[in-house]
């Protein structure tokens, strides 16, 4: 077998014209072997290729191309060449890639009697050169030691040599996209009013668009793009000299653009601040990563987060666990894990430092030191013991020995509103001399409900409560009270809270007595059946008071500052 010269090259030498080019599909088929060309070549390409006449289990189509081979298996890929393809080629180009940055693999191409190699250097496309003596080609194989990625293959023949005409073909199945999301033929999708859609049918001349309030019109070339204001079902259908593609259909129903934030997640500073039943999460805030909640076997992925001032905003990516047990034998039950939810364990292997989730509840310690870093440990037997930690050579989360950077424990908080005097912002234990009309604004974040409670009463008189609670739900996230003439003889509460899915914020509450406010305090309410819990003067929640000082302690409606 002849054995030629593979190099790095980026342009076709002088001497050399392209042929055509072998484009290789994206997607997420993992490990489907097939034998259909439409599920490895694009619509132009498979006029060049015959058939696929072998091909191994580590095959896939990912968004990285056509990856050969996996971690630890080698990939085989081979394919014959139709009459438009089988042409007397001088080199082939080929585009590829390494999955992974540390991956050192290469692929061995395998023409007729030739042979080249491929290494990529790289985890962006670049272009490997293999020479070839003129021969006609029949077909091309692929072989990888483990996983190599590869975009396309680009055929030369020496200049003045027929270039081949591919046989005709009807254009592609039209391909819709919208944001990151690819829809699927008779698909179903909710957006928000002006989303804009790509449509492209590769291969065709036009494309129709018919729906119900436009009717059918003719599009020119193979592209088409608008915005979806209304409810709507769309059809396409690719056209050419050739023929017509099958119609994709797709229906839009628009709903309004949900509201984001509202959730916090903020730093547990002290081990008395793991309240069973609360939610946390794990973050390494010095890399600005916290957990994922992609769903991996052995480790826990990173997600980007924005740490400032010891808290970050929350959403569905990051993965949420809840605190089961008491301390020194806490479960961490996750709550919205991409795979099945379940409770944090180690592993099965003393050798591993994998960190699952497992159907079975696990016992963890969790303290947190001086620093404000999480020590969640777990022993495997009398003579192991690992603590999460953030890998960042890997990017992952896992448990470790010693070593790796710390972590930090966030508990989800909902966002509390804020209180202004005329725009102005009061704090606790501010104190703000009041004249009549000045206005008393509660403001919450635009995610939450905002709660609230006036009490507004003779001095010496109890007025009664709005409702059986004395919370009222308001229509906006922002109520705004004018203090009202004679406000001197008068008691004044204005209280606050935000509610987002159920979950309370810390209420807030601003009071007037003898004309001057003292700032934020308590809510008046009784409900002595009600659980007590306890909150730090920052209103960072605390399974008990830890220490003396000042501290507010709310029990069911009723919220007050308890000096111990």
């Amino acid at each position: 077998m002849l054995s030629l010269v593979v190099a790095l090259a980026s342009t076709a030498m002088a001497t050399d014209k392209l042929a055509y080019t072998l484009t290789f599909n994206t997607g997420s088929n993992n490990s489907n072997v097939s034998t259909n060309l439409s599920d490895y070549f694009s619509t132009e390409s498979q006029a060049y290729v015959n058939g696929i006449t072998a091909s191994t289990s580590a095959i896939y189509g990912t968004a990285k191309g056509l990856q050969l081979g996996s971690a630890k298996k080698a990939g085989t890929f081979t394919f014959s060449l139709s009459d438009a393809g089988a042409v007397s080629a001088t080199k082939i180009v080929v585009t590829a890639k390494k999955y992974n940055a540390k991956d050192n693999n290469s692929a061995t191409f395998t023409i007729g009697s030739q042979e080249g190699t491929v290494t990529p250097t790289g985890t962006d496309d670049a272009a490997y050169e293999i020479l070839l003596d003129g021969s006609k080609i029949s077909s091309i194989s692929i072989s990888t030691t483990l996983r190599v990625c590869f975009t396309k293959v680009e055929v030369y023949v020496a200049e003045g040599g027929d270039t081949p005409d591919p046989t005709p073909v009807a254009p592609g199945l039209p391909v819709v996209k919208f944001g990151d999301i690819t829809a699927d033929n008779n698909g179903e999708y909710q957006v928000v009013a002006g989303t804009e859609v790509n449509v492209t049918s590769t291969g065709a001349e036009s494309i129709i668009v018919s729906n119900t309030t436009d009717g059918e019109q003719t599009i020119e070339g193979d592209t088409y793009s608008f915005t979806v204001d209304a409810d709507e079902m769309y059809e396409f259908t690719g056209v050419n000299s050739v023929g017509s593609s099958e119609k994709f259909t797709v229906s839009f129903t628009v709903v309004e653009a949900p509201k984001t934030g509202g959730i916090v997640y903020t730093l547990v500073k002290s081990t008395s601040e793991l309240v069973a039943g609360e939610t946390y999460a794990i973050a390494c805030a010095d890399k600005g990563v916290a957990m994922s909640s992609e769903a991996q076997a052995n480790y826990r992925p990173q997600i980007e987060v924005s740490v400032e001032n010891g808290s970050f905003e929350a959403n569905d990516n990051i993965l949420a666990f809840v605190l089961e047990g008491e301390s020194g034998n806490w479960n961490m039950s996750t709550r919205n894990y991409a795979g099945t939810d379940g409770y944090f364990d180690m592993g099965s292997k003393e050798s591993d430092n994998y960190l699952t989730v497992v159907s079975s509840p696990c016992s963890w310690s969790i303290d947190i030191n001086e620093a404000g870093d999480a020590e969640i440990k777990s022993a495997f037997n009398a003579n192991t013991t690992r603590y999460v930690k953030y890998n960042a050579s890997a990017s992952r989360f896992a448990t470790y020995k010693s070593g790796q950077a710390a972590v930090q424990l966030y508990r989800e908080e909902v966002v509390a509103p804020k209180i202004f005097i005329n725009e102005e912002e009061v704090f606790a234990g501010h104190v703000v001399d009041l004249v009549a009309g000045d206005k008393v604004i509660i403001r919450g974040h635009e995610a939450n409900e905002l709660h609230y409670k006036l009490d507004v009463n003779l001095a010496g008189m109890r007025a009664p409560a709005t409702d059986t609670e004395g919370w009222v739900k308001h229509d906006s996230n922002e109520f705004t009270y004018e203090v009202p003439e004679g406000f001197e003889n008068m008691s004044i509460s204005l209280a606050a809270k935000a509610v987002n899915n159920g979950k309370e914020s810390t209420p807030l509450q601003f009071t007037v007595s003898e004309g001057t406010s003292t700032g934020i305090n308590g809510v008046e309410a009784e409900d002595a059946a009600a659980k007590t819990e306890w909150f730090t003067i920052q209103g960072v929640r605390v399974a008990a008071p830890a220490e003396s000082g000042l501290y507010i302690r709310r029990q069911g409606s009723k919220v007050e500052k308890v000096v111990l």
